[in-house]
Order: structure tokens, then C-alpha cells, then sequence
């Protein structure tokens, strides 16, 4: 989008608005984002995240984005982008399924 994009440093809180969160959501894994402005672009009305869910649409196919609205399960503060849920293996350990080591030696 050649600007910045602001996210919520944490997605059960979003907004002032909104205070917090009634439910766990993958916000929890780190695979989800709710993005609240787009450089100068609050995202604080239909126009403004259904243009910005387009890009993300055309940039990530596979993201789930949540729909606009004032019910559960909708955003109207906010442009919520769901990747799913994501397995992460660290560096640091090592895995026969991952083929670091030999599953006779462990």
C-alpha cells in the first residue's frame, strides 16, 4: 500500500471502543491481525475496510477476512485478517520429523 500499516498490539483489545474481547480467537497464536489504520486512512467505516480488505484479498488469497458489521463476528473498527492457525517449529530444537536427527539415536 506504500504507506504504514498500524496494528493493534493486541487483538482482544482493538479499540477503545470496544474495551475487550468476549471470546479467544487466533489472535492468541500470533496468526491473526486487526489492522486499525492505513497511513492516514482510519479504518473506521465500511468504505475505508472493504477497500483495504480488497487489497489484502488480492495480496493473501488464502486469508480469512472477518466481515463488516456491528454484530459478532464483524468489525466496523478495524480490517481483521485471519491467517489460520500456524505451527512453528524453533530453530533451536531439534526434530526426527523434521529430519535434524536420527530417530535410532533419540
Amino acid at each position: 500500500v506504500g504507506t504504514y500499516v498500524h496494528i493493534a498490539a493486541n487483538g482482544g483489545y482493538r479499540t477503545p471502543a470496544h474495551r475487550l474481547t468476549r471470546r479467544a480467537s487466533r489472535h492468541c497464536w500470533g496468526s491473526a491481525a486487526n489492522i486499525y489504520r492505513v497511513g492516514d486512512d482510519w479504518l473506521d467505516a465500511r468504505e475505508t475496510i472493504e477497500k483495504y480488505a480488497a487489497i489484502a484479498r488480492n495480496v493473501l488469497p488464502a486469508v480469512w477476512i472477518r466481515p463488516y458489521g456491528h454484530e459478532d463476528g464483524m468489525a466496523d473498527d478495524h480490517l481483521h485478517l485471519d491467517l489460520g492457525y500456524v505451527a512453528v517449529r524453533p530453530t533451536q530444537v531439534k526434530s526426527p520429523a523434521a529430519g535434524d536427527i536420527d530417530d535410532a539415536a533419540a
